[in-house]
């Protein structure tokens, strides 16, 4: 089981009382061990202003605190072991008549993921493919190749149908087409935050789970993460369900930083095939 540590910490400028939602704690997942973590806050608010709440289903984690007026520092720290399993095998694509039926929302189209316009384009671009993990990978593929990755191009509102029409973004376009393409083919793929070692450049990072086989399965669009090197903050339909901060009321992000890494200082190794759940 590899040991990943990471680390993040946002400073915020709170202009009134402000209701603050984080989700930048890692999961309680069997397929993630935490060894050690905090969170902590200093300047208007302190730590004991946090409420922890797991929310239902995929077992993302939600701090909540109200903020009083002033500068708000947040700092998250963890040490984790991943277990993920490197498949050698193709794995089949189940049918929507043989899928365990909580997967099945992740058939759907969603906010961010409109799967039914784009289902015309992924039949004929993708349609024909044998389907198992290597249709998966052919779209992966084609996001990467039709994309550019531009910081400045896209914002909170955009999705895979505006990308698709733009062809530029960040990691959480490139994961919302790909995401919006597998649906449209009845595959089953939700969207992965998480910090990811020697990741460039150090960010909260975006990627996609996809049901092949009789498991989820990783990818990354960007092809920027060493997919091993993951520790999953959240999973989800899209980005609606796991922003790493929602603020309700009135703060404005002054710096942030993102960053991890394997603790004996050794490059993450990446594989053809991940199994995640």
């Amino acid at each position: 089981m590899p040991k990943i540590e990471a680390s993040s910490q946002q400073i915020y400028n709170v202009a009134a009382e402000t209701v603050i939602l984080l989700q930048v704690a890692v999961q309680h997942d069997p397929a993630q061990k935490i060894i050690s973590e905090s969170l902590e806050l200093s300047g208007a608010a302190t730590s004991d202003a946090l409420q922890e709440y797991e929310l239902s289903g995929e077992g993302n984690r939600l701090h909540r605190f109200v903020c009083p007026p002033g500068e708000i520092t947040i700092d998250y720290h963890v040490v984790a072991e991943t277990d993920v399993e490197l498949v050698e095998d193709p794995q089949p694509s189940p049918t929507l008549a043989t899928l365990p039926p909580e997967v099945l929302r992740y058939t759907y189209p969603s906010r961010y993921c409109e799967s039914d316009r784009l289902a015309n384009f992924a039949a004929q671009q993708f349609g024909s493919l044998h389907p198992d993990d290597s249709r998966v990978t052919a779209i992966a593929n084609w996001v990467y190749e039709h994309m550019t990755y531009d910081i400045a191009a896209t914002g909170p509102h955009d999705s895979a149908s505006t990308v698709f029409d733009g062809g530029r973004g960040v990691c959480r376009d490139y994961a919302h087409l790909m995401i919006a393409l597998c649906r449209a083919l009845d595959i089953p793929a939700r969207y992965v935050s998480g910090y990811v070692a020697d990741l460039e450049p150090p960010d909260f990072h975006a990627l996609v789970e996809a049901y092949v086989g009789d498991g989820w399965f990783l990818f990354d669009p960007t092809r920027l993460a060493p997919r091993t090197g993951l520790i999953r903050i959240t999973r989800g339909v899209d980005a609606a369900e796991t922003a790493f901060c929602t603020i309700i009321g009135s703060a404005q992000l002054q710096s942030q930083s993102v960053k991890a890494w394997l603790p004996d200082g050794k490059p993450v190794q990446e594989a053809a095939r991940v199994k995640v759940g």
